[in-house]
């Protein structure tokens, strides 16, 4: 689920787009959605130039390195003295460390695993049996995680997730190429990889829509000038469309029209829970900042929705906030959390919010 202190979309597409802000999974309980999911400080790694260019700088060369004409003999670059802006040159990918635990051995993040993939299928709780997973030396990255339903908290089978770039999910979420996509299992997690490299600015997002769903996203990563192998997100999120309905049909005529219906009209679904996973009952959730023209509503176990609080559903919903993102803090007695998120039309976002 989205936590700790990613803002993700405070990743930047926050530029409009919303996912509570789940957390990196180095810190998988760091109590609030405004983490970045995918900052790695061994990350800040510079390389663009062509791998394959001539040593002797008087020529570019385009030649395929595998091909059967070219003279091993005549190729004298050296890989530790070559300047490159290209993250997976020399065979090392980005936010890959520079050692760490081997394929199959305990992990709690992608930085203790030498892959930097660390097969977590949650954030909060935390996994207990999460090991590490296979080196990926084509710098694909691989999504695990697990599908949940907004209304039930349950998991949901047998449902495709596409992983798109977050800037054309606010154009065309359910139109939108995906950058990596699969099936979540009988048991609503899921287990796939991109072909190679992700190219996405800003941010990439998971998209999951038909069904008995509205188009619904959540966050997965921020563009750290490229896209590790392993995803800082582990819990993705569907809106029922009957609930929806049913949301929208309790806030008819009180509401302003310029945010109704949600969905349509773009908003955020949310999601209060405590260190344990569970959903708080009692919380409130506002703007960060004065002056905010986001409205936040409470849906109801009956589907009802009120203006108070949350129910022991631990929902909220926030229409009107502003599309390039806000913050949001979640209280609940003496516990407290944040998360960041934006919203575009006809596609609603996650924000799930841990207080601690």
């Amino acid at each position: 689920m989205m936590n700790q202190t990613l803002k993700l979309l405070g990743l930047g597409v926050c530029v409009a787009i919303a996912t509570g802000c789940p957390a990196d999974d180095s810190d998988p309980v760091a109590g609030t959605e405004s983490s970045d999911p995918t900052g790695d400080p061994t990350t800040d790694t510079e390389t663009t130039a062509d791998p394959t260019g001539d040593p002797t700088g008087d020529t570019e060369t385009t030649a395929d390195p595998t091909s059967d004409t070219e003279d091993p003999d005549t190729d004298t670059t050296d890989p530790d003295t070559t300047d490159t802006d290209d993250p997976t040159a020399g065979g090392e990918c980005l936010g890959v460390p520079e050692s760490g635990a081997a394929e199959g051995e305990a992990c709690t993040a992608n930085d203790e695993c030498e892959s930097g993939v660390c097969l977590l299928f949650q954030d909060v709780p935390a996994d207990d049996d999460a090991v590490c997973g296979e080196v990926m030396p084509d710098c694909s990255t691989r999504v695990t995680g697990t599908l949940f339903d907004f209304a039930s908290l349950a998991p949901i089978p047998d449902q495709e997730v596409r992983v798109v770039a977050a800037l054309d999910a606010l154009t065309n979420p359910t139109g939108a190429d995906a950058q990596a996509s699969g099936m979540s299992g009988g048991d609503g997690t899921f287990d796939f990889r991109s072909e190679g490299p992700i190219s996405a600015p800003i941010a990439t997002v998971a998209i999951v829509s038909g069904g008995r769903y509205y188009t619904t996203a959540t966050g997965v990563q921020s563009d750290a000038g490229g896209y590790p192998p392993g995803t800082g997100i582990h819990e993705f999120w569907a809106v029922p469309q009957d609930s929806l309905n049913a949301w929208n049909a309790s806030i008819d005529g009180t509401v302003d029209k310029s945010v109704f219906p949600v969905g349509e009209a773009g908003g955020i679904i949310g999601f209060v829970r405590d260190a344990s996973g569970a959903p708080v009952a009692g919380a409130t959730v506002a703007p960060d900042a004065d002056g905010s023209g986001a409205q936040v509503l409470y849906p109801q176990a009956d589907d009802s929705v009120v203006d108070t609080m949350t129910d022991e559903t631990g929902l909220f919903m926030i229409l009107g906030g502003a599309s390039t993102g806000e913050d949001y803090v979640a209280t609940s007695g003496g516990l407290s959390g944040s998360g960041t998120a934006g919203t575009g039309p006809n596609v609603v976002f996650a924000l799930v919010i841990t207080v601690e």
